[in-house]
Parts: C-alpha cells; sequence; structure tokens
C-alpha cells in the first residue's frame, strides 16, 4: 500500500510546476553581489545555497550591460543558468511620495487608488511607472515609484545575456540580515543557509552585510520572509501551479493505457462480444463528452453567479465613495486640478478647481462626456470665470456628475 501511495505522490509532484530557486543581484561601490536561494529537500522551505562577489568596475553608459553579462557567467559556473532573477536597486533609484487613502477597501483596491493618485501628483500616465504601496512612520502611506522605461532597458540587458529578469526591488537603508550561527535573521525573522555553506563548528563565518541587498528583492518574491517591501515585479509571480503540459500526458498516457487493455479483452471475445464492447465504448465516449459539456456550462454559470455577486457587493455593500475617487482618478487633463471633491447621500458630486486655460477645462469636462457608462447624464459645468484678482490668470470652475449609484449610500462631503 505504502508503495502505491508513494508512487501517487511522485506523480502528483511531477504535475505540479514550482518555483525552487532563485536568484539575487546586487551591483555596490564596484563589486557585484549575487546570491541563490533554494527550496530544501522535499519542498521544504528556501534557503541560501550560495553566495558570490567579484570586483565590476563597469562605465557609466555601460553598467548595465556588465552587470548583466558579469551575472550570467557566475550563474553559469553555479549550473544556475535558467533561474530568474531579481535585482535590487539603490533606494536613490526610486521616488517615494507620501499619500494619505481611505483603509475601508481592499489592499488591491487600495493599492490601485495609491497608483493612480501618484500619477495624479506626478502628471504621468498610469502605464508609464510601477508601485510598490507601504505604511508610512507616521502611519500613512507611502509608494515608491519606478519608472517602467529603467526597469525595462534593464530587463532587456539580463535577456541579451540570456537570463530572465523576474523583477526589480529597491532595499530601505535600514535593512541588514544579521549572520546569527546557521542562519540569517531579520526583525524576528530567519532565513537559513544551506550545509554547503557551514563551516566545521555548523555555523557560516563568511558573511558581508552587503549580501543583504543582494537577497532582499529575492526573499521578497518568493515570500521566504513574511515581510512587505518594495519590489517590483517585471512578470507574473506564481510560485507554484500545474504543469499542464505535464498533466495532459499523463492523462493521455493513462487513457492509452486504457484503450489498450480494452482492445486486448476484445481479442479474447467473440465477435458479437466485441462489436457490443465497441459500441459501449462509443456510447460512454459520447456520455462522458456530454457530461464533460455539462459540467462546462455548470463552472461557467457559477463564474457569471460569481462575477454578478462581486458586481452587488462593490455596488451595495463597498463604499461607493471610493469608486468615485478611483473614478475621478482615472479623468485627468493637464493644466486642471481639482480644490474640492462633494458627495451628499442622493445628490450629484460636485466638483470645484481650477484651470490654467477654458482649452484645459474644456478637454477635462470632454473626458467625463465620454464616460457614460459611469457617468450616464455626463457633465453639468455650472461655472467657469477667470476672477479679476487673479494675477495668475486661471479659470476657476464649478461641476456637477450624475453617477449610476446615485442614491446609494455616500461618505459625506470630502
Amino acid at each position: 500500500m505504502s508503495g502505491l501511495v508513494g508512487l501517487l505522490d511522485d506523480m502528483r509532484g511531477r504535475m505540479r510546476r514550482q518555483v525552487d530557486r532563485v536568484a539575487g543581484v546586487a551591483y555596490r561601490e564596484g563589486m557585484l553581489y549575487v546570491a541563490g536561494l533554494a527550496r530544501g529537500d522535499m519542498g521544504a522551505a528556501f534557503e541560501v545555497v550560495f553566495l558570490e562577489n567579484v570586483m565590476l568596475q563597469a562605465a557609466t553608459d555601460e553598467w548595465q550591460q556588465a552587470v548583466a553579462e558579469k551575472t550570467a557567467s557566475l550563474l553559469a559556473r553555479k549550473g544556475w543558468s535558467d533561474v530568474r532573477v531579481v535585482y535590487a536597486m539603490d533606494e536613490s533609484d526610486v521616488e517615494t511620495i507620501e499619500t494619505s487613502l481611505p483603509m475601508t477597501t481592499s489592499a488591491d483596491e487600495t493599492e490601485r487608488m495609491a497608483h493612480f493618485e501618484v500619477a495624479r501628483q506626478l502628471h504621468s500616465e498610469p502605464a508609464s511607472f510601477f508601485s510598490a504601496l507601504m505604511q508610512a512612520s507616521d502611519g500613512g502611506q507611502a509608494v515608491s515609484v519606478l519608472e517602467k522605461e529603467r526597469a525595462e532597458a534593464l530587463a532587456r540587458a539580463f535577456d541579451a545575456a540570456g537570463i530572465a529578469l523576474w523583477g526589480m526591488a529597491a532595499p530601505e537603508a535600514s535593512f541588514h540580515l544579521l549572520c546569527e550561527g546557521r542562519a540569517l535573521s531579520w526583525d524576528g525573522c530567519r532565513l537559513p543557509i544551506a550545509d554547503g555553506l557551514l563551516e566545521s563548528d555548523g555555523a557560516f563565518h563568511g558573511w558581508d552585510e552587503s549580501f543583504s541587498y543582494a537577497l532582499y528583492g529575492a526573499i521578497l518574491m518568493v515570500k521566504a520572509l513574511p515581510v512587505k517591501g518594495r519590489v517590483f515585479p517585471l512578470q507574473r509571480v506564481e510560485l507554484s501551479g500545474w504543469a499542464y503540459e505535464r498533466t495532459a500526458l499523463v492523462v493521455a498516457a493513462i487513457w492509452l493505457v486504457v484503450l489498450v487493455g480494452l482492445s486486448a479483452a476484445d481479442a479474447y471475445g467473440w465477435y458479437a462480444s466485441r462489436r457490443e464492447e465497441e459500441q459501449a465504448a462509443a456510447e460512454f465516449a459520447l456520455l462522458y463528452g456530454d457530461t464533460q459539456r455539462m459540467e462546462d456550462e455548470r463552472a461557467e454559470n457559477a463564474w457569471m453567479d460569481a462575477q454578478e455577486q462581486a458586481l452587488r457587493q462593490l455596488t451595495e455593500e463597498r463604499s461607493p465613495a471610493a469608486a468615485v475617487l478611483v473614478h475621478l482618478g482615472t479623468q485627468n487633463a493637464d493644466g486642471v486640478c481639482l480644490d474640492a471633491i462633494t458627495l451628499q447621500q442622493g445628490k450629484p458630486v460636485e466638483l470645484k478647481g481650477r484651470a490654467v486655460t477654458f482649452d484645459a477645462l474644456s478637454t477635462y469636462v470632454q473626458g467625463f462626456e465620454r464616460d457614460r457608462a459611469f457617468f450616464p447624464d455626463g457633465p453639468l459645468l455650472r461655472d467657469s470665470t477667470r476672477p479679476d484678482c487673479d494675477e495668475a490668470g486661471t479659470v476657476v470652475f464649478s461641476m456637477e456628475l450624475r453617477w449610476g449609484n446615485e442614491q446609494g449610500d455616500a461618505d459625506g462631503g470630502t
């Protein structure tokens, strides 16, 4: 019985795919640091399996290519050419903006609101940068911003060197792993060190704190330590899942064995019996196809019901004010800023703001004209004047917006 269980466990393991190895890279003060993380035996937690550092003097305009090529060389020497890499930048390579957002929404929705809020403050397109939301020291939120152009330039250099850049990270200056015997620790969390790196006394003595920066992004991407930091994935993060190609091959092999067995059994029967069995097999295949189609339809109906339930929750249970604020974040126009947003129960949304010119105001209003899905009645521009006392010549305006869930619960004026 144990042999059968072991066989089934082995088959199940072969049909699943998971990230077992990842490398962290950092380049600081003329030194390149590369650290390798790998799962222990039987899919255990990640542990540090190697630490390498070499001197690397690269020209300012060629450092990305030099870092990528040297990293590829070090990983190839370790037999790790096919692993994913997370590169750790300097803290100064990212811009951090403090903001304050309502905490009544989910974590994903809060991060999305923060991303659009930063885009508004920077007057940038939301798709032009990555963002990471963290708690600020004063209890608010801080959003770290990484330009996509910079990240993609480094990704191209690693791709040219034959290495897959999985993501980028920006370690905080306070992040320093401490070596304690046979593990690295930080803030009460421990990261094991592989036996191959330990000395005869069972401890690791070759620790350089600069490796903390190389390990930072890697341990966050694979969740080797339960901490939240500034990490910017460039590819989808999925630590484990089904290996669909292998699963399909296993299923096909099982069906092949079944069919061969049925054919062999048919050979020993009478001709009439074989005909009946073939007919039964054909009917079974049709019945199986019908059953599969019915299951697919039930799954599709269940998925649609879940979608409708999610929409109902968004409109009935969640704060509509947060939904309006998220949606207003998508309507930006150069030269227009809002001074006040008023939300009252049963009344339209009132916006007050300033525009540098009437053309800028017209562009802003036209954005709401096109957004009839969320604001079906379009905008109502109540007032737009250029006060004589304003030396800058800005246009002061006020407008109303009627939206789809206007009669639902609102949070009040803002």
